[in-house]
């Protein structure tokens, strides 16, 4: 690790064990990369070696009476959003750094998750024709991933004006509920949809989130929710034609 950041002018953190089913399923392994990790980076690094953390919303866990902003208590419900909130601590502690907590993806990438909410239900509409939808109210907050790389071009460009803060990265016309994302969904693929009182997502996130501080510094991500879903009809109907 000492060789590969010599003479980095930055670096930005990406390396984790994501999401509630891999992290629920290697509990010592997540705690070991999302914390451990996060604290061996740091005390390799120099530091004036600038580092962008990639955080997660996910550690604002349930929040059903106010909009989340970066002041909003933590409640995690997850050991994802744990050890992410604890790996954002060691990191604002040790200063020099910006952390975004994204909003939860989507998209097409060369190294697509197809576990991630809207992928799942997109791929599921188009591969099933079908999709069964518990917990319908459930709120949720999404970010395409082309925005996130931007949003990280946009950290190193600017990263003096954004030096030790804490920055939700997202939209808020793409603050929606389950219910709402299938329902989008069925405008652009015709399937059969079903909101059943049976079934419990053991990631319990239900929130919305503000996302107003990070407008303030001149981002705004691109990628709408109809567009996004779009290419991921056209990369489902793809793979779909391959496997037949």
């Amino acid at each position: 690790m000492c060789r590969a950041l010599d003479g980095a002018d930055a670096i930005v953190h990406l390396a984790a064990l994501v999401g509630y089913p891999a992290c629920c399923g290697e509990p010592m392994l997540a705690a070991s990369i999302n914390v451990e990790g996060t604290g061996m980076l740091l005390h390799v690094r120099q530091p004036d070696q600038q580092l962008i953390f990639a955080s997660t919303g996910s550690i604002y866990g349930a929040v059903r009476d106010i909009v989340c902003t970066e002041e909003t208590p933590q409640r995690p419900m997850t050991l994802y959003g744990e050890t992410k909130a604890a790996a954002e601590t060691l990191v604002l502690e040790a200063g020099n750094c910006v952390s975004f907590r994204y909003a939860t993806a989507f998209g097409v990438s060369p190294r697509m998750r197809l576990d991630l909410l809207l992928n799942d239900f997109t791929f599921q509409a188009v591969r099933t024709g079908a999709l069964n939808v518990y917990e319908s109210g459930f709120r949720r907050t999404f970010v395409h991933v082309r925005d996130m790389a931007r949003s990280l071009a946009f950290a190193l460009e600017r990263f003096d004006d954004l030096t030790d803060e804490v920055f939700n990265v997202g939209d808020e016309s793409l603050n929606l509920s389950k219910a709402e994302v299938a329902e989008r969904i069925r405008r652009q693929v015709a399937y059969d949809l079903m909101f059943t009182e049976t079934g419990a997502d053991p990631d319990l996130r239900d929130y919305e989130v503000s996302y107003a501080k990070i407008r303030a510094t001149g981002f705004a991500t691109t990628v709408g929710l109809d567009a996004g879903i779009a290419e991921l009809i056209c990369a489902a109907r793809l793979l779909r034609q391959r496997h037949e």
